[in-house]
């Protein structure tokens, strides 16, 4: 019977790319895994599964410099497959009938070191079990990466693998799939005790993994002795804290999706923070470029915050609230609301030096300001919603004028809401004339709810609001999209989370969770599509102003910038943001804190169809 040893190898890994190629010691990954498997007399030949991409190419250079090298007996191919990139399940099933495998054995690219005498033990086993196509240890054990089954096993997995997950995992249609399972004439062999003694992740998927096996490569190596799978679960028996440089790594499951991370060159080159994002919340990382710029500086014991903009005959109108730091207010105090005045083509240009040099105005000033949300929700309509707090009570505030320049404003009264704070953009519609999200309590109620107010001339309001009791829910963007209003809020209550609300008509909505660990959201249309940003916090320690576009939310998000919890701030110290599109660019403003609790107001150009 033909055995034969295919590995699974890609090079274009998300969580470590290159990772085959990375060393332990003196030799790749993928050289340790081929010596492995070399060690086992009973392989006939070992075959490289290659998905048919550029960036794989490289792999023949490393067989030939590996055959030159070490000059093995055995024959070592590469099958190429041009097939889905993502399916395995096709790749491993074509490579065993081109190779006409007999016996195949899946040795995962992702493991250094395979164990010889266990290897043999199952080839041996099944090859003699003329009525049996699978054999397995009958316990967890630490000989991670194998399978060891009849050609027909893969045939019938591949058959059975109709699903985008089932095909792009090394068959996992076995444990999912009753209909399949029930074809397994399973060899069950009793563990050696050298395996299951300790039990631990020997793939490697993220860097720490990669550290893990390099220091255990050293330990191994001052004590003169080979860096085995036996030894090296002795070693861990003997020095079990060695286990905890990646005893925290997350394990992708079946159907967790493929997560991607945009990040700009400069959050790239924080390797913790990046190393936190693969390996904590098993994200895969992929860069983009953005233009990143200071609006206002950082000024010690300046609080500077809630930046929006809008454009107004080639300038840029920024609001903004300037406070004092405080320790003990979340958001400083004394806070006035101010606007710059840029010209477009600086912004467009990000021409850092000469934006800062233009002198803010003071456009409203009380005991304390907190809010400037600017909005054109209609030609020649402009509106500034603003908020002072005054002994713990908020009075909100609505200015209108036919440009970005305010001279006074109006309290807003709603009857039966005890108080109203707005939040996001006012937008126009046919139907329900404006519409100003907001959020607040009603009467006799001590919780806040998304609100939406509706007038026509500013003066006369009704109003609609979200009546749900998951949670305690209140900032919300509103955009309208064909020929639904699409309402993303934020959840106060832990955990923090964004939700969309779809409604046509305000009365009834339809609700879906994006996800948590995330607040203030601002929406846009975009295209085909909305755009939304939101804080990002998925540390204690650490916090983004992230991106997403709606169609694809739960597969990639994009990283713009990043801030710090400490001593003196929290996480609300940055990321309330507003954005459009300039240019074929996304344009956003966001405010930020350094580790001392001061903040700015920066820009970012960015561009996320590269």
């Amino acid at each position: 019977m033909k055995v034969v040893a295919f590995v699974p190898v890609r090079l274009s890994s998300s969580r470590l790319p290159e990772k085959h190629l990375k060393k332990i010691g003196d030799k790749t990954l993928l050289e340790w895994n081929l010596l492995s498997l070399l060690e086992v007399d009973e392989i006939d030949e070992i075959v490289l599964a290659v998905p048919y991409e550029e960036k794989n190419l490289k792999l023949k250079e490393f067989l030939k410099n590996f055959k030159k090298k070490y000059k093995p007996k055995k024959s070592i191919e590469i099958f190429f497959y041009k097939g889905d990139i993502d399916d395995v399940v096709g790749r491993l099933t074509q490579a065993a009938k081109k190779y006409k495998a007999d016996i195949c054995i899946l040795a995962s690219g992702d493991c250094p070191r395979f164990d010889k005498n266990a290897l043999e033990r199952l080839i041996t086993s099944l090859k003699i079990s003329k009525d049996k196509n699978i054999v397995y240890f009958d316990e967890k054990n630490s000989l991670e990466g194998i399978m060891v089954c009849k050609r027909e096993v893969w045939e019938i997995g591949d058959k059975y693998s109709d699903t985008k997950e089932l095909r792009e995992h090394q068959f996992p249609v076995f444990r999912y799939k009753e209909e399949a399972r029930k074809f397994l004439k399973p060899l069950i062999l009793p563990t050696p005790n050298y395996l299951k003694k300790v039990i631990h992740r020997m793939s490697i998927d993220t860097p720490s993994d990669l550290e893990f096996h390099n220091k255990v490569y050293e330990e191994l190596k001052k004590e003169k002795k080979a860096y085995s799978l036996k030894n090296i679960l002795k070693l861990l028996e003997k020095k079990p804290e060695l286990k905890n440089i990646n005893a925290h790594v997350y394990q992708k499951g079946l159907y967790d999706k493929t997560f991607y991370i945009y990040i700009p060159p400069f959050i790239k080159e924080k390797e913790k923070i990046v190393k936190d994002l693969i390996e904590k919340k098993g994200f895969g990382i992929k860069e983009f470029k953005e233009k990143v710029f200071y609006i206002t500086p950082y000024q010690e014991n300046i609080y500077d915050a809630f930046p929006t903009y809008e454009i107004y005959k080639d300038n840029l109108f920024l609001y903004f609230r300037r406070g004092i730091k405080d320790k003990t207010q979340i958001h400083g105090k004394g806070g006035k609301v101010f606007y710059k005045k840029i010209p477009l083509d600086l912004i467009l240009d990000g021409k850092e030096k000469d934006i800062l040099n233009i002198k803010e105005n003071l456009a409203f000033e009380s005991e304390n300001e907190l809010d400037a949300i600017l909005s054109n929700p209609k030609e020649n309509v402009y509106t500034l919603a603003t908020r002072k707090v005054i002994n713990g009570k908020h009075i909100s505030f609505l200015s209108i004028s036919d440009s970005p320049i305010f001279k006074d404003r109006k309290e807003i009264k709603i009857k039966d809401l005890e108080f109203i704070i707005f939040y996001g953009k006012v937008i126009y519609d046919e139907k329900f004339g404006y519409i100003l999200p907001a959020y607040g309590t009603l009467k006799g109620e001590n919780k806040t709810r998304p609100i939406f107010l509706f007038t026509r001339d500013f003066e006369n309001f009704d109003y609609s609001f979200i009546n749900d009791d998951e949670g305690i829910f209140n900032e919300s963007s509103i955009v309208k999209y064909d020929d639904k209003f699409y309402i993303f809020t934020r959840r106060d209550d832990k955990p923090y989370g964004i939700y969309l609300f779809i409604t046509k008509d305000f009365l009834s909505f339809e609700k879906k969770k994006l996800f948590f660990e995330a607040q203030a959201p601002m929406a846009l249309k975009y295209k085909n599509d909305i755009l939304f940003s939101y804080r990002y916090l998925p540390f204690e320690d650490t916090y983004f102003l992230a991106l997403s576009v709606l169609s694809s939310y739960d597969k990639k998000r994009y990283l713009i910038d990043i801030y710090y919890k400490n001593n003196y701030g929290n996480i609300f110290d940055g990321a309330y943001s507003d954005l459009k599109v300039l240019n074929s660019k996304i344009f956003m403003t966001y405010y930020l804190s350094n580790k001392e609790g001061d903040t700015c107001i920066k820009g970012a150009l960015i561009n996320i169809e590269q």
